[in-house]
């Protein structure tokens, strides 16, 4: 009575064993586990998003801010009267500014 108690507990504890593995491989901890024990390989990765993320952000400043510049010389082409003169001064402050 013993082992057949002892049988059904070891199956348990195995079939929650199994259970425990399928939730790991599922979730990636093994690749992070993997991963972290190179850590040239995190620095790397770690590198290549910081650079990443750069090249986005001033791909991304220059077409926001070419969009603006684009706005105002159609609005200074409009010829509104006080907006024109003001966005005149603006586009000369802009330009003084480049090199």
């Amino acid at each position: 009575m013993k082992n057949k108690e002892k049988l059904k507990k070891e199956e348990k504890l195995l079939d929650s064993i199994e259970k425990l593995s399928a939730r790991i491989d599922v979730s990636g901890l093994r690749d992070y586990i993997e991963s972290s024990k190179n850590p040239w390989s995190i620095i790397w990765r770690n590198f290549l998003a910081g650079v990443s993320r750069g090249v986005g952000l001033t791909v991304g400043a220059t077409i926001v801010v070419a969009v603006i510049i684009k706005v105002l010389y159609g609005l200074i082409q409009m010829n509104i009267p006080y907006l024109t003169d003001l966005l005149n001064e603006l586009v000369v402050m802009i330009k003084s500014v480049q090199p």
